[in-house]
């Protein structure tokens, strides 16, 4: 199956406020990249959606909260959730920066606890 994602993508569980026409809801984003997300909602949305996500990420010496709009690629329910992937649209460079770093963040978590299981088996 050939890969559509070009960038890399992480798992998280952050709280997102998600606004779409006259409605908020409170949901989760269960996996972010600096294209798009994946998010957990307790209401559906159709294909073509355009939903506003609202969410802290941990930023250097802050949390950046980042209020972004995306577009919803596509849907399916899952239990009592609906998981939407969706493709970030008007992305400013504050965004992306706030996006990358902490993808960076949780890639350099990962590596450490990686070597420090291969350290302590020695």
């Amino acid at each position: 199956m050939e890969e559509k994602r070009q960038s890399t993508r992480i798992e998280t569980n952050r709280p997102v406020r998600i606004i779409g026409g006259n409605k908020e809801v409170k949901g989760r984003l269960v996996s972010l990249s600096l294209r798009g997300a994946a998010v957990e909602s307790p209401l559906p949305a159709r294909k073509g959606t355009r939903l506003r996500l609202v969410f802290d990420l941990p930023a250097k010496d802050r949390f950046a909260q980042l209020d972004l709009w995306a577009e919803v690629q596509h849907a399916a329910q899952h239990a009592d959730k609906h998981l939407l992937g969706v493709h970030f649209t008007d992305l400013k460079p504050s965004d992306e920066e706030a996006i990358q770093g902490f993808i960076d963040y949780v890639n350099r978590l990962k590596s450490m606890s990686v070597r420090n299981r291969n350290t302590s088996a020695l």
